[in-house]
């Protein structure tokens, strides 16, 4: 299966930023790469206007599909992100874990650094179309700018059992 790119982009990431290797401000073989705090696939996130609290509904931690192949319906991931001291350029990428064969890309989005008393920014992917060629185990794949791997977030993509089944996972 050929790579696919994503290109249902959410508004906090606004219209694409220059493409840039690392850091934007700052020399990036000086700064390490923020920490990871928080990688959550959800049905979609709200921020409330006057706290500005963002609201995650329908984590899930699996795709659930009724035949295959299929394309996943519109979802969001939400990530945070501490020790952020710069603006980071990512990617995402979505690969097979059987023949780490890549399945779907996103284009570089930034990381935004935060206001200067903070060390902590959050991003949401809304994404959809996400091809799903078959069941099976899943990475996400977070890529910083220059290319190296900062984590990888495995995920099941799993048959719909019939009306009726035992389901024993309990999803």
């Amino acid at each position: 299966m050929g790579k696919r790119s994503y290109t249902d982009w959410s508004e906090p990431l606004g219209a694409a930023r220059e493409w840039l290797l690392g850091l934007s401000t700052e020399d990036s073989s000086v700064l390490p790469l923020p920490s990871i705090r928080a990688f959550l696939l959800v049905d979609s996130v709200y921020q409330d206007s006057v706290t500005r609290k963002k609201i995650l509904v329908g984590l899930f931690n699996e795709f659930t599909c009724p035949t295959f192949p299929f394309s996943a319906l519109p979802f969001a991931i939400f990530m945070q992100f501490t020790d952020v001291r710069a603006e980071y350029q990512l990617r995402m990428r979505f690969v097979s874990l059987k023949d780490q064969s890549v399945i779907a890309e996103t284009p570089p989005f930034a990381l935004p650094k935060p206001a200067a008393d903070k060390r902590i920014s959050d991003i949401v992917l809304n994404l959809g179309g996400l091809p799903l060629p078959e069941p099976g185990k899943y990475a996400f794949e977070l890529y910083a700018g220059d290319g190296e791997l900062m984590k990888d977030f495995p995920v099941n993509v799993t048959p719909r059992q019939h009306p009726g089944a035992s389901n024993d996972a309990g999803s």
